[in-house]
């Protein structure tokens, strides 16, 4: 579970970046102000939230399937520190 926690935080560091991104490309475009000279903006802009779709996915996927730890190792233990902090 704690790796699902992290990768959850990690995907929220995407989704600021893809919204920042979004925000300047938005910017950049309505600067421009032509429409046949924007097409790659809009494109980048679209990438921007197809990565972030995809990285969400990724980390969901920690939260639905749980990684089991290797054989012969514990199962992680969460340390009192962990939980004051969660």
């Amino acid at each position: 579970m704690a790796r699902a926690r992290h990768e959850g935080k990690v995907w929220l560091g995407t989704l600021v970046g893809a919204v920042v991104a979004t925000v300047l490309l938005q910017l950049a475009i309505w600067y421009v102000d032509d429409p046949g000279r924007v097409t790659s903006l809009e494109d980048w802009r679209h990438m921007a939230w197809r990565v972030t779709g995809f990285h969400g996915l990724f980390a969901l996927s920690y939260l639905i399937w749980p990684r089991k730890a290797p054989a012969g190792e514990p199962e992680a233990v969460t340390t009192s520190k962990e939980r004051t902090h969660s």
